[in-house]
């Protein structure tokens, strides 16, 4: 269990900041000036400057925590990828608790969740990873915690939640599946634990309103979220799609099937499979390429057979509603289903990040097919979940290597830009358009952010345009801006690895937009890792 958490932290400390981590660690240090006012101020990532309060979609518990990490450190990255690393440790010993109380390979079931390229990839100083690791410790401790009638696993298990609660808004969805268990297994007062989680929820909401006027959540629901035009749909042929990029269970899934002679669960996953491909080509009007097929026929036929497994082994519920392991399986198959659903219909796009909470049941299930408690693994099927074991770590350290370039290329870039300018003009003034790490890199480096509504660059200055991170429209409202831009240089960043996460279309793997025809990580031998182009202003 902890070399398992060791090896997906470990090599990824010095890991530069990534993606939302400027925005996260804005707020850490809004915590670190004022730990009342977590949100004061603003910051320019919406290509304007905007309101932390209203821009950030989440609550601070995380940022609380990392603020001792974060506080008068000038290059504070190190010591905050060490504050994050405890939460992989949870992540994997509720995996290991779950995996003993509902599977009979308990380290196996940790060994694929933990190696899965949605945890590996997502070690950045964002809150993925701990409300994951929050909600799935929650359940662990409640399902204990009711099985053994200790009070103290519960109040552990409830204060958990309450910690993914306030960790992302995500984790209240979690919470009608972790005390629904006490219910499933005819303990309702153990349900009465629920209220702790609501109450520190409640207490949140509190400060929202004394602080700013009204809770934080009303606000963020007051605003809406920026889906993308095609809504739901979008959410839901991606969500297949991410799915099959997580897991490299499926073959021995199938396997497993054959063998078991199991036609009706193996006729309707090619059914399903066949259906979702045809649906899939037409939604992306022919633009379906073959990587996007591959992941969202492996996810949908993934999903399909642990829901399967899951329905029928709660069927005997309706003979026998004090039926141990058939209630064990209706409640896995409502956790998986409730966050799946969810990220459909509630979240503005699709991401590996907004499946996290799906991932352990989704596992659990997998091996309560691979392997029922009267059928053992047989030596064959080890060795092939050994292959699949392998090769689901080799890519997903690949892809998280490769995301970290991506991270570090920033970083780089913006301690040697100036070495890119005329020996001359070294101290000129630099603007820069994009944000993620970029921005904060930039920002360090004494580079000026460049916004849609100006101040604006003046003759004889410089810019920097990355090619792969958001820019959103800057440069695009400012024709004149652009006719005066005088390109000096190209720098390409290669990377030997032949993955991409990010594309100029957006950072698939944190953002995915179905409508985009792509998917979380893609094989791209010949794609650059990213162009930094500079620019005179004349």
């Amino acid at each position: 269990m902890g070399a398992l958490a060791a090896a997906v932290t470990l090599p990824f400390l010095g890991k530069a900041f990534h993606i939302d981590d400027v925005f996260f660690h804005h707020v850490t240090l809004n915590i670190v000036a004022d730990p009342l006012d977590p949100y004061a101020g603003e910051i320019d990532w919406w290509h304007q400057p905007g309101s932390l309060f209203m821009g950030d979609s989440n609550p601070p518990l995380l940022n609380y925590y990392l603020a001792p990490f974060a506080a008068g450190r000038a290059e504070p990255e190190f010591a905050l990828h060490v504050a994050m690393a405890p939460f992989a440790l949870l992540f994997a010993a509720a995996l290991l608790v779950l995996g003993r109380r509902f599977s009979s390979n308990p380290l196996l079931v940790t060994a694929f969740a933990m190696t899965s390229a949605g945890v590996v990839v997502s070690g950045n100083v964002m809150r993925d990873v701990p409300a994951a690791a929050l909600g799935t410790a929650a359940v662990a401790a409640v399902v204990l915690g009711t099985d053994r009638g200790r009070a103290r696993l519960l109040l552990l298990g409830s204060l958990l939640a309450g910690f993914g609660v306030l960790t992302k808004y995500s984790g209240l969805v979690l919470l009608p599946v972790i005390y629904a268990y006490p219910l499933l297994k005819r303990r309702p007062r153990f349900a009465l634990f629920a209220l702790v989680p609501l109450t520190m929820f409640g207490a949140w909401c509190l400060h929202g309103q004394l602080v700013y006027g009204e809770p934080h959540l009303a606000a963020q629901l007051g605003r809406g979220f920026n889906r993308p035009g095609h809504g739901w749909a979008d959410n839901a042929f991606g969500l297949p799609v991410v799915v099959g990029s997580l897991l490299y269970l499926l073959p021995a899934l199938l396997l497993r099937g054959v063998m078991r002679r199991d036609g009706v669960l193996l006729a309707g996953t090619a059914a399903a499979t066949a259906a979702l491909a045809w649906a899939t080509a037409g939604y992306l009007a022919g633009g379906a390429g073959g990587q996007l097929l591959f992941w969202a026929i492996s996810g949908a036929a993934l999903i399909g057979v642990c829901v399967t497994e899951g329905i029928r082994g709660a069927r005997p519920l309706l003979r026998d509603p004090a039926d141990a392991r058939a209630s064990d399986s209706l409640y896995l198959t409502c956790w998986l289903l409730l966050p799946l659903v969810f990220s459909m219909l509630s979240v503005p796009f699709q991401a590996v990040r907004h499946l996290l909470p799906a991932l352990a049941p989704l596992v659990l299930l997998a091996f309560r097919y691979l392997a029922p408690r009267d059928a053992p693994l047989g030596s064959a099927a080890r060795a092939l979940l050994g292959v699949l074991l392998a090769a689901q770590a080799g890519v997903a350290w690949a892809v998280a290597r490769v995301d970290a370039d991506y991270a570090d290329s920033y970083r780089d870039f913006a301690m040697k830009a100036r070495d890119h300018l005329p020996a001359d003009r070294a101290d000129a003034t630099v603007w820069f358009v994009g944000h993620w790490g970029w921005l904060y890199y930039a920002e360090r480096a004494g580079f000026q952010q460049l916004h849609a509504g100006g101040p604006y660059p003046e003759s004889g200055d410089f810019l920097i345009e990355p090619s792969y991170v958001d820019k959103g429209r800057v440069l695009t409202r400012m024709p004149q801006l652009k006719a005066r831009l005088h390109k000096l240089d190209q720098i390409v960043y290669s990377e030997s690895i032949p993955i991409r996460t990010l594309h100029p279309s957006g950072a698939h793997f944190y953002a995915l937009f179905t409508k985009q025809a792509r998917v979380p990580y893609r094989y791209e031998p010949n794609a650059p890792l990213e162009i930094f182009e500079l620019y005179e202003v004349r």
